[in-house]
């Protein structure tokens, strides 16, 4: 037996994650043209619904190649080197969010000056400036707002606080997902015992409602179901399933439909059954691999890294010469030049560093 773990390529996955970003960007957008007093359909609640989901994907996405992963190890040398999984995480995470926390509070500050873009003019600048550092972004967003251009980070401060415990919860039971499940219902059980007994107005309840863990705890039991060929996992690979599945989802955003207390997960199981399907089915419902595509999706942790700023910067530039009313414009700038950035920042930055991760994937 090799001692090299066999490469894993999930097809049509890179595709969705660019998709998912660019619904993010839009969502953005309009939100940036509001806050700036552009004409906008901010307000739009299909909108407003559109965004959130497809973080919520994101976060689907994450528990389940992380467990998938996870569990390939475990089974190809018989343990789960935790030292190496948290460095290749740093390696692929940190360079790139720390850019953005040294711009969102060092430099930023002091080249912008529009009212509610400036960190300097807001409350609390150096305990939001400990929390981002710590990653912590998602309880500085609870507490203090948002942070102008940065404040997408709190979804990776997230990803991050749970990938502190998930090898280990990994490790606990590699052959039954147990402990998972355990984690999916104790969440909402916290939840709603905090609904109940303490309020879902509070900082406490928000910060945990905030943190989605249900969600990458339904992609890690895909993760088991999908790596284990568990009963049942066959009707990943109806196509019938897939488009049954695809269709309420899209019926769903555009009715916003909301189940009290399990809302979030059950677009988290829709979006699970969508990304095991196109990415293990060999003839799934639709294949969105395109060499272009791809590779956006390879850059999208820039996407979304960078989106904010590339934004504000477009929607500034257009106004100096009177185009920001041109909606083909805003969006062509703005979702040109995230792309663009993002590219620059992965092949010139970010590149250095997944390098060495790849390194380390194949040392280890």
């Amino acid at each position: 037996m090799s001692d090299q773990k066999p490469k894993v390529y999930f097809k049509n996955l890179d595709a969705f994650r660019f998709y998912g970003s660019v619904l993010i960007i839009v969502h953005h957008i309009e939100q940036n043209k509001s806050a700036l007093g552009m004409t906008n359909v901010w307000r739009n609640s299909i909108l407003q619904f559109a965004g959130p989901s497809s973080l919520n994907m994101f976060f689907t996405l994450s528990g389940f190649l992380i467990t998938y992963l996870l569990l390939q190890e475990y089974n190809h040398k018989g343990r789960i080197n935790i030292k190496s999984f948290y460095l290749r995480r740093v390696l692929k995470i940190w360079p790139l969010y720390f850019v953005l926390v040294i711009l969102g509070f060092f430099i930023l500050p002091f080249l912008v000056s529009t009212p509610g873009y400036n960190v300097f003019e807001l409350k609390h600048y150096f305990q939001r400036l400990i929390l981002f550092a710590t990653f912590l972004p998602n309880v500085s967003y609870i507490i203090n707002g948002t942070t102008p251009f940065i404040h997408q980070l709190w979804s990776i401060g997230v990803e991050e606080q749970f990938y502190i415990s998930w090898p280990f919860l990994i490790l606990l039971s590699p052959k039954k997902m147990t402990p998972v499940l355990i984690v999916l219902f104790g969440y909402l059980l916290t939840l709603v015992l905090l609904n109940t007994f303490v309020g879902s107005e509070t900082p406490i309840y928000k910060i945990i409602a905030k943190a989605r863990f249900s969600a990458m705890a339904i992609g890690g039991i895909a993760g088991y179901a999908v790596f284990y060929k568990m009963k049942g996992s066959q009707l990943f690979q109806n196509r019938t399933l897939g488009w049954l599945a695809f269709i309420t989802l899209i019926l769903f955003l555009a009715f916003r439909v909301w189940v009290p207390v399990v809302g979030y997960e059950v677009y988290s199981v829709l979006y699970a059954f969508i990304i095991v399907h196109l990415a293990i089915t060999s003839k799934p419902m639709f294949s969105m691999e395109n060499k272009i595509v791809n590779y956006f999706g390879k850059i999208s942790y820039g996407l979304y890294m960078y989106h904010s700023l590339t934004i504000f910067t477009s929607i500034k530039l257009l106004a100096l010469f009177n185009l920001e009313k041109m909606q083909f414009l805003v969006y062509t700038l703005s979702i040109g030049s995230t792309i663009f950035v993002s590219h620059i920042s992965y092949q010139y930055f970010e590149k250095y560093f997944l390098k060495k991760k790849e390194v380390l994937s194949k040392q280890t």
